[in-house]
């Protein structure tokens, strides 16, 4: 697993043949206006290659990855630091400071910078988290507060961070009801408001952060909040699977739910947040409602074309190891392991990239990110070797 991975992660470090994949996937994805590369990404950029040379270096001490991993983020700063850049997890300077703190081993290193970057970005954080419009991209983990979360719970506590900690909390806390609901919905045709239900921009990763920040810090309001939320969830689910979006206005349901295992949409992310939720509440029965839809997940499960951490096999590894280390419960390690072994197994060595991203209409285009490339898979590989489940998959929510 560590040599593909190292395989996989010179290419897409070396800047030619990623000059060059991008130059492609521009030219051949679906979704061309997401398809830009930033210094300061972590999602598409710089700061997602220097996470994955991080986790190389603790693995594989002594090959130059550290270096690499710095050079990545000196080629950030310069956007990561700019007063208007956007603060999003994936895409913005939340991310940024993620990596950095990745890159610093927990605070041993970089302090200096993390100093600087809080006194930029804390205040701005927790000023944006008291005056969210309605929308789902201002609450998402892509894009919106509920990203911030993985960040904000996995570094030090100081007051600074407490202050936006507890003003995301206050947002996510009104979204968990029966009124804020509706500031997650969008259209998806005029006059039928829809929810997602998802980790990455639903209410799974609202009840998922909502959930790790309460285990932080207790909270009443927070509590009655993920119960809802939990609830909510679990009124929507049928044989074990969600839909990746419901109606807020009442209608017969379709019947037509996902299946999938994936981490953005698919039932394993969903089933996660409940797990989350049931974690912060100490509320046995929503982790055991959790724990039979993930294994359900298990036992049915779905072929899953894309090998990424988003909507792949990687993500979908992720989400299965993290209930077999909680759970311990062997359905879930096989099932992990199964996954694994599929992984590795998909390493094409005369691809660009080593892996390309399988899109919605079945096209392969490469694709040198974290959360939908190779990057991202590399990673992967890396911890399927590792005693547990890795410090990043916090990033995600997991």
């Amino acid at each position: 697993m560590q040599d593909t991975a190292s395989r996989v992660a010179r290419l897409v470090v070396d800047p030619v043949r990623r000059e060059e994949a991008l130059d492609r996937l521009v030219r051949t994805t679906l979704k061309p206006e997401i398809a830009g590369w930033s210094p300061e990404s972590l999602s598409r950029g710089g700061a997602g290659l220097a996470l994955l040379c991080a986790a190389l270096d603790e693995a594989r001490p002594g090959e130059g990855w550290d270096a690499r991993a710095h050079e990545f983020l000196a080629g950030g700063l310069a956007v990561a630091g700019a007063p208007d850049g956007p603060l999003s997890l994936f895409s913005g300077r939340v991310g940024y400071a993620a990596a950095v703190w990745a890159c610093g081993r927990g605070g041993t290193r970089y302090q200096a910078l993390t100093d600087e970057l809080d006194a930029a970005m804390l205040p701005l954080m927790r000023t944006v988290a008291e005056r969210l419009p309605p929308g789902p991209h201002y609450y998402d983990v892509v894009y919106g507060i509920s990203g911030w979360v993985g960040y904000l719970t996995v570094r030090e506590r100081t007051p600074a961070v407490d202050a936006v900690c507890s003003a995301v909390a206050a947002a996510l806390i009104r979204l968990l009801s029966p009124r804020g609901i509706a500031d997650l919905g969008y259209l998806l045709e005029p006059g039928r408001p829809v929810v997602d239900l998802g980790l990455a921009h639903g209410v799974g990763g609202v009840l998922a952060a909502l959930s790790l920040l309460h285990r932080r810090t207790p909270d009443p309001d927070a509590a009655a909040a993920i119960r809802w939320g939990a609830e909510f969830l679990m009124r929507h689910v049928l044989d074990g699977m969600w839909p990746a979006r419901v109606d807020l206005d009442p209608r017969p349901d379709d019947g037509k739910r996902s299946g999938g295992g994936s981490w953005c949409h698919g039932d394993a992310g969903v089933a996660r947040a409940l797990y989350l939720a049931g974690q912060a509440l100490d509320l046995s029965w929503i982790r055991d409602f959790a724990v039979d839809a993930a294994r359900l997940r298990c036992a049915t499960p779905v072929p899953v074309p894309s090998p990424n951490l988003c909507h792949g096999l990687a993500g979908r590894w992720l989400l299965t190891a993290a209930f077999a280390e909680d759970t311990g419960d062997p359905v879930f390690r096989t099932a992990a392991d199964g996954h694994a072994a599929e992984l590795l197994g998909r390493f094409r060595p005369r691809s660009p990239l080593g892996y390309a991203d399988v899109e919605a209409d079945g096209r392969q285009v490469d694709n040198p990110g974290l959360l939908k490339g190779a990057a991202g898979v590399a990673l992967t590989l890396l911890a399927t070797e590792g005693k547990g489940v890795p410090g990043w998959a916090r990033l995600l929510l997991v």
